[in-house]
């Protein structure tokens, strides 16, 4: 696109950093992100959505939740669909990293954002999955929680009542 003389939109960069990750190289999509940034083009939700993937591919869960939060405060009720993805992705990521208590805290927010969207129900049976509970239902502590059905449903109950959240 440059050498024609056209300048790259967020949904080229989108696709470069999207083919880099699916690649094994988040590196890269981390620095094409810089280099959009440093070329002033606007970002949109996809794009968010790719650099928290990207975010997650790296294992830095903590950025990734922290552009998450911030793709939720600013998005349109219009883009459930897209933010119940970002959602999920945090979700396994975290799951894959046992860090059981901040997937809960990120299932109730995004079953509060989103209602029980698809996308979420299915990151939901991959981090229970991982849920050492779930491997072996015979040892149940108070000190780790579980993310069952009961309490995802109770969640999604409360966030219907309320209008959906957000």
């Amino acid at each position: 696109y440059v050498q024609s003389g056209q300048c790259p939109t967020s949904g080229h960069f989108t696709s470069a950093m999207n083919a880099c990750v699916r690649g094994g190289k988040p590196e890269l999509a981390e620095r094409l992100y810089e280099e959009m940034s440093r070329r002033g083009v606007a970002e949109d939700l996809a794009l968010r959505y790719m650099l928290v993937k990207t975010k997650t591919f790296l294992n830095d869960t903590a950025a990734a939740t922290e552009m998450l939060r911030k793709a939720t405060s600013e998005a349109a009720k219009t883009d459930t669909p897209l933010l119940s993805a970002m959602y999920g992705t945090v979700l396994r990521s975290l799951a894959r990293l046992e860090r059981w208590d901040e997937a809960k805290e990120l299932l109730v927010e995004g079953l509060h954002r989103c209602g029980a969207t698809a996308s979420l129900v299915g990151a939901v049976s991959a981090v229970s999955a991982l849920h050492p509970v779930a491997a072996d239902r015979r040892e149940t502590s108070a000190s780790s929680p579980t993310l069952d059905s009961d309490r995802i449903a109770a969640a999604s109950s409360s966030s219907s009542s309320s209008g959906g959240g957000g």
